[in-house]
């Protein structure tokens, strides 16, 4: 028999078996919780709105509802030939995991070697004969195809992305029509972008999306339609871009713009597929609090004659950026806005990435407005096209996350190469769909580093943001969301549960924000998912929640000063285990009580429209190291914290009090302890009653403590801080405060896991109103260094982890670099068994003499250095002229003469100061818990000044390197604590530190890029400017670079690592010009 007419007659059977099934054989099954519209739903009345907005027609029709559907245990996207297999019912849109499918299918494993098939039959009105008929696909995750009528119509790749295909040669004249639809989903197998969803629910990953998930529809259009159109407003033009996209393109349209009934502007005869640019009189401006949309009708011609006509819609608004008060700041329409907002992930109980219903989809909405916010972070999820419109609408400011990928660089799908790429092209098209959207105004790319594969180098992250920039270039880009930072992008985000913070912004040319922090948990009974509970901190009742976020409120003010412009609590509701949204998962309880939204939306209010001010009162140990405690670590009896308690017998320490290496810590006294009770004296001098008012803490907790003013509790808190923030202060402990007077502060705090700090000061803050301040442009990059062509190149000294012996590598632009020796060593201080590790290779005129000079370090746990003289960087001896390895040995932390005693000495470097004719050599050694840069002085290399501390920021730091310009010595090292792991720079006018001492720990990286040490400067040759690269440890990635051509500024911009091409297996080391003669004897020496 002929292949299709095999098709026809299964195809003729199947409309046969579809007729035997019907809406009442769809059987909802029952989740762990349900929504009310879940439960209520009616199947015939599934998402019958219509599901694009933005560009509307009148008529269309909906296939929503229920699908014949079946399983193959097998990936095969064929058209599907046994009308029998079909022996079940599936709610369409939801997808094939929910309880609203009717299926539920919980083989998630098996599923990712499945095919599920859909299949329907509907007829065509009698008005759409004679017309082209679209069939369209909100979203289907992941791979689809489809079949009319046993024909195939096309296909699609792609789980968060709306598809349409022309079906009307497939259609039968005057008969019912099939479609089917076959889908398969590898999940966490493929490498594909999926969000939340997982093959293994827990945590703060969620139960897998497979198939059709949003609404599939058709409608009829003439040959020459409308396929899209773009719309760009500028208001500081008043005007607007408009394009309409057409595959007619001898067609032309007419577009007419209203404001409600009134006509503002008209375009006729304006070409398809080309921009044209139409003025808004007295334009009004779309924004929170006023979101004005305007009215567009487009009438399409071809030929002559009307052929389509659609509605659609825009707002005049502008993203862009400024500087305020010192800071990088959002500005919406030109006026700065503080966007304060929630996490939302979209998820529910019983439709999963499928909301219930319309009305339960705007609910979400509502519930975050009524609270002030005036901004939805949508959380690595792409909605229903109605979901944009509603915020669009309502005034709802909207940071779109791209659908992010799993850790895992491998899938299914294809190659690395095509994984990224396929990226690539999902960002584009979902960009492309949502960007009329004028309530989107930021692009996420990458979620806390998921898919982002950004241990290795920064390639992918800014390829993924130029594939979005260059999609849509009107809107900012925050790169990533969270964890590792490259200095990519318009924003730089923090993410810190449950306490908000900022990361260091040293280039300060990026919007600080943080983008997530809260996650306060509160269980509700009866409205619980199942699993294990995911929890950053909790509380027991809605007042408590209330005061919690309240006091997170309180403490983003206080980051004000340090310029954050926007904020996003986690959550807008439960999802599965997690249990700290606003409201449970089944949107039946707000979490926050009536009587409680009040004092929460008062506060939000208060941060959207002022900036806080604050002036210390009390310092802590973060502006001052003199502030003394009375401590004990022991369970006082009575009543500890009142101020008659006599504490005279308590220890006395300087704040503050902690261990294990929590960041942005001043630990000068340790405790290691399970608890601590810890008390000062203070005064608040002669504050006014509403600057006492106006106090806060500031208070640094890790983990748990309560907090006294004067016997009466202040504040409490359970969980853990990454930095001093400001803390409420309940009002009957403000009352207590006396002016010019003695008061106590009294503070236990108790020790869960982890590192362990606490500490507290107190300031007070003042509410400035956001329009008094006045918005400058922003600051112009610093040009980077220039390298120029001379007869001098540059040479690299460095080992290897493999190989820790000195290795040599050549470049003539700092960035390209060539091995020399075949990539062997070069030199091995006469013994393999030492371990050459961290070289440092300068050349030095000394006493008239020119030499190389190389110091390196001695394996992991030794306290000698080495050091070796060489002419022409072969042949290398020891000062003594000596030639075995104990000629080069330097014993410099064994406590001779008196000395400071150490297991070992790290990265060793020096400094020559030509007008004394001394070598400053530097290195770090540990000293108790940490390490300590020390120096000694030499000019002979043979005798040395007994080592002394060198340089001590605090807190344990290594590798030193050091660079002059101008009058000012900046020392770069690297911040050795745990959290941190980055590069600092400090400075000083002198090398002697009995002159002047190096202070500072100004960051050149942002705080969450990826850990790295081993910082070395070189200069441009021929030209200004310098270059710093640092070794990226973890695994063993390379260095990377940045340039500057102002040390004073500390700013160094990052060189994208696609520019750089490293030695071989490059660790550490040092970087010496020398000239192409001295090049030239190397590598004949080294063949």
């Amino acid at each position: 028999m002929n292949h299709n007419l095999l098709k026809n007659l299964f195809t003729a059977l199947a409309l046969m078996a579809a007729a035997n099934l019907t809406a009442a054989d769809w059987v909802r099954k029952k989740a762990p919780i349900m929504s009310e519209w879940g439960e209520k739903i009616n199947p015939d009345k599934v998402w019958t709105e219509y599901p694009r907005p933005q560009m509307e027609r009148s008529e269309w029709m909906s296939l929503n509802g229920p699908w014949d559907y079946c399983k193959k245990k097998s990936v095969d996207l064929s058209y599907n030939l046994s009308p029998t297999a079909f022996n079940q019912k599936i709610l369409v849109p939801f997808p094939i995991e929910s309880a609203l499918s009717g299926i539920m299918d919980a083989n998630f494993e098996e599923n990712t070697q499945s095919t599920f098939v859909y299949q329907r039959t509907f007829k065509l009105p009698k008005a759409y004969k004679g017309r082209h008929i679209l069939l369209h696909f909100g979203a289907v995750d992941w791979k689809c195809a489809v079949y009319v009528n046993g024909q195939k119509a096309g296909s699609h790749s792609g789980g968060s992305d709306p598809f349409s295909m022309d079906i009307t040669p497939l259609l039968r004249d005057g008969e019912e029509q099939e479609i089917q639809v076959t889908v398969t989903d590898p999940t966490n197998h493929g490498g594909q972008p999926l969000g939340k969803q997982t093959l293994k629910p827990g945590g703060c990953f969620y139960t897998p999306v497979t198939g059709i998930w949003q609404t599939v529809w058709i409608e009829p259009v003439d040959a020459a339609h409308v396929s899209s159109y773009n719309v760009t407003s500028d208001i500081d033009a008043g005007t607007v871009s408009l394009t309409v996209e057409s595959a007619s393109t001898s067609a032309t349209a007419d577009i007419i713009v209203k404001d409600g009934r009134k006509t503002v502007a008209t375009l006729t005869g304006i070409p398809v597929n080309s921009a044209r640019t139409v003025s808004i009189p007295n334009a009004k401006l779309w924004a929170p609090g006023s979101p004005h949309l305007y009215d567009m009708d487009i009438h399409l011609y071809h030929n002559g004659t009307q052929t389509d006509r659609v509605k659609g819609y825009f707002g005049m608004r502008k993203i862009s950026r400024g500087m305020v008060d010192g800071h990088p700041c959002m500005l919406l329409n030109n006026k700065p806005l503080y966007q304060f907002g929630v996490l939302d992930q979209g998820w529910w109980p019983d439709g999963l990435l499928t909301p219930p219903s319309d009305e339960g989809m705007r609910y979400d909405i509502e519930v975050v407005q009524s609270l002030g916010m005036n901004m939805i972070r949508k959380h690595i999820k792409v909605e229903p096209a109605r979901w944009y419109y509603y915020c669009d609408k309502m005034g709802m400011l909207v940071w779109q996350d791209m659908p992010s990928k799993s850790f895992d660089e491998n899938g299914s799908i294809g190659s690395q190469k095509f994984i990224r790429q396929n990226f690539y092209d999902e960002c584009t098209r979902i960009v492309n769909t949502l960007k009329n959207h004028p309530c989107i105004v930021v692009w996420v790319a990458y979620n806390e580093g998921w898919g982002q594969y950004a241990s290795g180098n920064d390639s992918h992250t800014r390829r993924g943001v130029e594939a979005i920039r260059k999609a849509d270039d009107t809107r900012l880009i925050n790169a990533a969301s969270g964890w590792v930072d490259f200095e990519a992008g318009d924003i730089i985000d923090q993410h810190s549960y449950p306490v908000p913070s900022l990361q260091s912004n040293p280039l300060n040319e990026r919007v600080a924000v943080c983008g997530e922090y809260g996650g306060i948990t509160l269980k509700v009974d009866g409205h619980l998912w199942k699993g294990n509970d995911m929890e950053y901190t909790s509380v027991p009742d809605s007042k408590a929640l209330a005061e919690r976020f309240n006091a997170y409120t309180v403490a983003l003010q206080g980051l004000q000063e340090q310029g954050i412009w926007a904020s996003v609590y986690t959550q807008t509701s439960d999802v599965e285990q997690e249990l700290n949204g606003l409201l449970t998962y089944d949107r039946k309880v707000f979490k926050i009580a009536p009587e409680e939204q009040a004092s929460v939306r008062e506060e939000i209010l208060r941060t959207i429209h002022n900036r806080s001010r604050q002036t210390v009162v009390v310092d802590a140990a973060d502006t001052s190291s003199d502030e003394v405690w009375s401590y004990t670590t022991v369970t006082p009896s009575g009543d500890w914290y009142a101020p008659s308690f006599d504490d005279s017998q308590w220890d006395k320490g300087q704040a503050g009090f902690g261990a294990g290496g929590p960041p942005n810590t001043f630990v000068r006294n340790a405790w290691n302890t399970s608890d601590i009770y810890i008390r000062r004296h203070f005064s608040i001098g002669n504050l006014s009653q509403a600057q006492i008012n106006a106090l806060q803490l500031w208070l640094y907790q890790d983990d748990d403590c309560e907090v006294y003013l004067n016997g009466v509790k202040a504040y409490e808190v359970k969980g853990w801080a990454t930095r001093y923030v400001a803390q409420p202060i309940a009002p009957e402990a403000l009352a207590t405060l006396k002016p010019n007077s003695d008061n106590v502060m009294a503070i236990h705090a108790h020790q869960g896991y982890g590192g362990q700090y606490i500490d507290a000061g107190l300031r007070y803050t003042e509410y400035i109103p956001v329009e008094e301040y006045s918005v400058g442009p922003m600051p112009e990059r610093q040009s980077m260094p220039e390298v120029r062509a001379t007869d001098s190149v540059y040479l690299m000294s460095y080992f290897k982890a493999s190989a820790q012996h000195l290795f040599y590598a050549y470049s003539r632009d700092g960035k390209t670099w060539t091995d020399i020796n075949g990539s062997r060593p070069v030199f091995n201080a006469y013994d393999d068994e030492v371990w050459l590790r961290d070289p440092y290779l300068h050349r030095v005129t000394h006493n008239g003499k020119t030499k190389f000079h190389l110091i390196h370090t001695w394996g992991w746990d030794h306290p000698a250095l080495f050091h070796w003289e060489s002419d022409d960087l072969i042949h290398w001896t020891a000062a003594n002229g000596g030639t075995r390895t104990d000629d080069g040995k330097i014993m410099l932390m064994d406590g001779h003469d008196g000395g400071p005693v150490s297991p070992n000495a790290w990265a060793p470097e020096f400094t020559y100061d030509g007008q004394t004719g001394t070598f400053y050599l530097y290195w770090s050694s540990r000293i108790g818990d940490r390490q300590v840069h020390h120096y000694c002085t030499t000019k002979d290399w043979l005798t040395f000044s007994t080592p002394a501390v060198y340089f001590d920021p605090g807190f344990t730091a290594i590798d030193m390197t050091i660079l002059k310009e101008g009058g000012t010595y900046y020392a770069y090292y690297k911040d050795e604590r745990n959290g941190e792991k980055t590069i600092r720079c400090a400075t000083s006018k002198s090398l002697d530190p009995r002159v002047q001492r190096f202070e500072g720990s100004t960051p050149l990286l942002p705080s969450r890029y990826i850990e790295v040490e081993g910082p070395e400067v070189f200069p441009a040759i021929g030209g200004k400017g310098w270059f710093l690269y640092f070794d990226k440890f973890n695994g063993d990635r390379g260095v990377s670079y940045t340039g500057c051509t102002d040390p004073s500024q500390h700013k160094w911009y990052p060189i994208p690592d696609d520019e750089i091409r490293n030695p071989t297996e490059v660790k550490h080391g040092s970087v010496e010009i020398i000239s192409t003669a001295e090049l030239e004897k190397l590598l004949e020496h080294f063949k």
